[in-house]
């Protein structure tokens, strides 16, 4: 197999490694969100020549549209990353009326790389199957945790017991990804279609204190709250295929939750709120920060859900829940003026955990009825300047968590309780039709669920646990039995000297 070509650009003290995709200052890489690395290269790869704003905006945003206002804050951030002095045109000049030119000399190399190595995948078909169980069985880890608390059973002929051990609670970020990712259909254009029957799945991390995540909308890095020592909670930034992670909000006391990205790439959008208030009765407060970090700005307060963004990055929409009553809201997304109620409901249980939609036309949201037989969960949608209501998923007796549009509009990801097994799981509605179909199926606690490109993330709840074998009246020289991250309920022997768990 013949070896493949890197190609670099130089200059000043910084270099563009355009393979994968990463700039560097005197070696050390600098964190660019995918638009603003896909900005750089474009000026730099026509250095010299005046790059019209028109094929700036179309090529970095293809049959969208975007404001020029966000061109603007692209090449205002990558100045101020350069340390682009002058007035703004040692390296990035301004034409007026036309575009910009990259000013500064690009040295062009290129160095012969590794053989190209192509992934295979195995290309799995999730079954759907019915389970008679109420167990709670997680993936095996292969981790031995100390002991928190003993159960036993006895095995009268053989006089041996049973130890089962349980530890903390761990979560950790997992990426769910559709076939198409790495095998897109050559009739396709744009987004890959979703299958369930085409899924890979990888873990993103092995810390288990990711309390949720969330992915860019291209689907290149991904965003997680953590939390840390003495209640505390932080945000980081990690661009998937990396081991490194960018710590965007140090630990603050305020617990953070509901995280979004604009579209553009370039702004994370969070909840905080004061980790006593458990209920929320005060709500948060959202926040907007740059994906290359700095002072996180307050734009405002009250807010009972996720922050959804329009397309064009220009408004946002959330729940406010007053003591009578819950608002859905719009307002201006750069600082939070301009609010708008657009519907409301005497009940706090709707309007839930709004989604804007991909052509900005709709705003998906889960309702909660309760009934005599119990509670209701169903899926409805409305115009973002209001008016009528239309239902998307009718009323049924199935735990709606989290969902969130696929790239392409035309399906929803749902985060929902499996009602046989009583686990949160992934199902793909498929748009506007409603027919649901399984993404997982298996026995694991997914927690939430962000689309980003043709990628899912989700958080996975897991708890290890041990089951030991020992003689009777001898706890603690017992054999490892299983190990794994097991929600086991109970376990017992058969006549046979089986075992037996659930």
């Amino acid at each position: 197999m013949s070896p493949q070509t890197s190609r670099f650009y130089e200059f000043g003290r910084f270099r563009i490694d355009r393979a994968e995709r990463v700039l560097t200052q005197e070696g050390e890489p600098l964190l660019l969100s995918p638009k603003l690395f896909d900005t750089l290269l474009l000026l730099v790869e026509n250095s010299g020549h005046i790059v019209d704003k028109d094929r700036l905006m179309e090529e970095l945003w293809p049959n969208t549209f975007v404001e020029e206002g966000n061109l603007t804050q692209n090449i205002s951030v990558l100045r101020k990353l350069l340390g682009d002095g002058g007035g703004g045109q040692r390296f990035i000049q301004t034409v007026p009326r036309r575009g910009y030119r990259f000013v500064a000399p690009v040295k062009e190399s290129f160095e012969p790389g590794a053989d190209l190595i192509i992934e295979e995948r195995l290309r799995t078909r999730i079954i759907e199957q019915e389970v008679e169980t109420d167990g709670e069985i997680a993936a095996d880890s292969g981790e031995s945790p100390p002991v928190a608390s003993v159960r036993r059973w006895q095995w009268s002929s053989k006089r041996s017991v049973l130890s089962i051990g349980f530890a903390t609670l761990l979560v950790s970020a997992l990426i769910v990804a559709w076939w198409a990712l790495s095998h897109p259909s050559p009739s396709a254009a744009g987004a890959a279609t979703f299958s369930v029957t085409n899924v890979t799945v990888r873990r993103l991390t092995n810390t288990g204190n990711v309390a949720g995540a969330t992915l860019s909308p291209d689907g290149q890095f991904f965003l997680y709250n953590t939390s840390e020592d003495h209640n505390r909670t932080a945000l980081w930034l990690r661009r998937l295929g990396s081991e490194n992670a960018v710590q965007l909000v140090p630990p603050t006391s305020n617990k953070i939750w509901a995280i979004s990205v604009a579209h553009s790439n370039n702004w994370v959008y969070y909840v905080a709120s004061d980790p006593s208030d458990r209920d929320l009765t005060s709500g948060g407060t959202i926040y907007r920060i740059s994906v290359l970090g700095g002072e996180p700005r307050k734009l405002t307060d009250r807010v009972h859900s996720d922050v959804t963004l329009s397309p064009d990055d220009q408004l946002m929409a959330f729940d406010r829940f007053n003591p009578t009553a819950c608002d859905l809201i719009v307002a201006n997304a750069s600082d939070g003026s301009d609010e708008r109620v657009i519907a409301n409901s005497p009940s706090s249980r709707r309007f839930l955990h709004p989604q804007w939609s991909p052509d900005g036309s709709k705003i998906l949201f889960f309702d909660i009825d309760q009934r005599q037989d119990g509670f209701y969960w169903s899926l409805a949608e409305i115009a973002p300047t209001g008016g009528a209501i239309r239902e998307v998923l009718p009323p049924r007796k199935q735990r709606i968590w989290f969902m969130t549009w696929a790239a392409d509009g035309k399906g929803i990801v749902m985060n929902a309780t499996d009602p046989s097994t009583g686990q949160p799981q992934l199902y793909y509605v498929s748009y506007p039709d409603g027919r649901t179909e399984r993404i997982t199926n298996d026995f694991v606690y997914y927690n939430g669920a962000s689309v980003g490109g043709n990628s899912i993330v989700t958080a996975l709840k897991e708890r290890p646990v041990n089951i030991w074998v020992t003689e009777w009246l001898a706890a603690g020289q017992g054999t490892p039995l299983l190990r794994g991250t097991s929600f086991i309920n109970s376990v017992s022997w058969t006549p046979a000297g089986r075992l037996v768990f659930e």
